[in-house]
């Protein structure tokens, strides 16, 4: 038996190893591309005199990592054969974290 067909949760290591991969590859293009829109947009921003567009930068400036993280956990869990309960959990989770941001937004 490989060390990569011992099962967790009714998945084998090597799911658990490509879930954590595609996580983490969610992660990072997640940030490099919230860094190049952010960049696109101040630099449209500083061109218009509307306030939109400063409202939209300085939101996506203030966009906290947990959502992101979050977000990529629930993409890569779902190439995992979770029970209903943990996938259910995982998306309660995503949506408050969602929730907390608009608060952190509003505040």
């Amino acid at each position: 038996m490989q060390i990569l067909d011992i099962k967790y949760f009714g998945n084998s290591l090597l799911d658990w190893s490509i879930a954590s991969a595609i996580a983490v590859a969610i992660y990072v293009v997640s940030l490099i591309v919230r860094r190049v829109i952010l960049k696109q947009i101040r630099r449209f921003a500083e061109k218009t005199e509307t306030k939109l567009d400063d409202l939209f930068a300085e939101l996506l400036a203030n966009l906290k990592h947990f959502p992101i993280i979050l977000f990529a956990i629930y993409i890569g869990s779902t190439v995992l054969s979770l029970q209903p309960k943990p996938s259910r959990y995982i998306e309660i989770i995503l949506i408050l974290s969602i929730l907390l941001q608009g608060g952190f937004w509003g505040n």
